[in-house]
């Protein structure tokens, strides 16, 4: 019936209008969390130049006080 076929439409119609309108919430989203992003990555550029690069890996034997520890290399 003409009437069937009209209501599958607007069915169809709607089905299509919630898909854009959940693709237009996550594109908000994601637009929204990339300065987020941006600025932790900034931020481990800052730790990583803070922190250099190691000079030489030791393990750690014993601690003898607050100010001394024996170390090997």
């Amino acid at each position: 019936t003409p009437h069937a076929r009209c209501r599958l439409k607007l069915l169809k119609s709607e089905r299509i209008k919630d898909y854009l309108l959940m693709e237009q919430e996550f594109i908000q989203n994601q637009e929204r969390l990339k300065p987020q992003e941006e600025r932790q990555e900034e931020e481990r550029t800052k730790v990583d130049e803070l922190r250099g690069t190691p000079m030489a890996v030791g393990s750690l034997e014993e601690i003898i006080d607050d100010q001394h520890a024996i170390v090997s290399t």
